[in-house]
């Protein structure tokens, strides 16, 4: 996991150097929840998206680097002190970056499976 295998100094440098450098976007950790196994880890963990992107669209970008089964779907999750929210796929992701940032400057997301035709 990132956040435990880096710095707080680190992220939160990392974090003030892309925020100035690319305006318009913002950085993302995206990664597998840790107690669902029957889904693939993604290849890389660290995004730097465009603001008016949707949470659709970023679970359009985790099917395309996952392989699902037809009756399997995923959800994002934000992890925000501690406590998770399930996230609407219309939210843009300037209005989740906003309300779910961490102290450290990143959005932390999470994807995980459901079963959901048997």
């Amino acid at each position: 996991m990132f956040k435990e295998n880096t710095t707080y100094n680190h992220r939160l440098k990392k974090s003030k150097y892309l925020l100035e450098n690319y305006y318009g976007r913002v950085p993302v950790i995206i990664e597998r929840t840790p107690k669902d196994t029957s889904l693939k880890n993604i290849d890389r963990t660290k995004y730097l998206i465009p603001v008016e992107m949707t949470i659709s669209n970023i679970l359009i970008l985790i099917r395309q680097k996952i392989i699902l089964n037809e009756n399997q779907s995923i959800y994002i999750i934000a992890n925000c002190n501690n406590s998770t929210i399930v996230l609407n796929p219309t939210q843009s992701l300037e209005y989740v970056y906003n309300t779910y940032k961490s102290n450290d400057g990143f959005l932390y997301l999470e994807y995980c499976g459901e079963n959901t035709f048997g």
